[in-house]
């Protein structure tokens, strides 16, 4: 029987295995989109919060994921300005409208800017672990 991280939506990968949350798959290691995503996924790991990298979600990669049995299913977004933000400044609505998807299955989106992780990582893993319940 495969890890069911929510009894009304177990969690499963692009093929349709079960996943558990110390990894997409049992076989794979960490896999990262920038360097600040992997800093994260290690000050979270130190603090005690184990997350999946690039974990396949309706089509989607999320970042970091973060579930287990009962509990809250939370994406953790790295971004960087350059794809990230228009040309006015403000969020990519593809950014906008994935969250929206997300949240419509169940997952609470968090997003963290590069310069926030730059200028406060210990605050940011203190907001991923308010959001976890932790």
């Amino acid at each position: 029987m495969g890890f069911e991280p929510h009894a009304r939506h177990p969690v499963f990968d692009g093929e349709g295995h079960a996943c558990d949350r110390h990894n997409r798959r049992p076989e794979e290691d960490p896999v990262f989109d920038s360097p600040w995503e992997e800093r994260l996924f290690h000050a979270l790991e130190a603090g005690g919060i184990k997350c999946v990298s690039q974990f396949p979600v309706a089509g989607r990669r999320l970042d970091l994921a973060w579930f287990e049995p009962g509990g809250p299913r939370v994406d953790i977004e790295v971004d960087g300005d350059r794809y990230h933000r228009d040309p006015n400044g403000l969020r990519k609505i593809d950014d906008l409208w994935r969250d929206h998807q997300l949240r419509g299955l169940g997952w609470e989106v968090i997003r963290f800017w590069v310069y926030e992780l730059r200028e406060n990582i210990d605050g940011c893993v203190e907001r991923v672990r308010r959001a976890i319940g932790g």
